[in-house]
């Protein structure tokens, strides 16, 4: 397992890399992050997080609920944030957990939205092309 996190935009665009296999505590702490950094802006984060080669065998379907549970004793740290999920269509049973994950979040003030490809998820992000450059320079390491 291996998270990588960027920052841009004065912290307020994350973008995450997740490698390999996951369980649920790692998810919330990497969620315990993303809180962290939005407690110290007084604007919504855009968060990026590629998902495309890592897997959540430990995480099943009906769990994802309990997936929010950092981002529900802070609803208003994360009003009005938007995340886009990349995962990859080839591995089925993965990018049906992150479309859990997308259709759980609209019960809370936030966007998610699940993509196949990074162009898709920076353009629905509204990046510019310089961010979209930078962001494919350093997923691409």
């Amino acid at each position: 397992m291996k998270q990588e996190l960027w920052s841009y935009r004065n912290g307020l665009l994350i973008v995450e890399r997740f490698t390999g296999t996951f369980n649920p505590e790692e998810i919330r702490k990497s969620d315990e992050v993303i809180v962290s950094k939005a407690l110290k802006k007084n604007e919504p984060l855009t968060v990026l997080a590629d998902l495309s080669n890592a897997t959540f065998p430990h995480i099943e379907p009906v769990e994802i609920k309990e997936l929010f549970a950092t981002f529900d004793k802070n609803i208003e740290t994360i009003n009005g944030m938007r995340i886009a999920l990349i995962a990859n269509e080839e591995h089925y049973n993965e990018f049906v957990k992150a479309s859990s994950y997308a259709i759980e979040a609209t019960k809370r003030p936030i966007t998610v939205m699940v993509f196949h490809s990074l162009t898709s998820a920076t353009e629905w992000l509204e990046l510019s092309s310089q961010e979209h450059q930078l962001i494919t320079e350093n997923l691409s390491k």
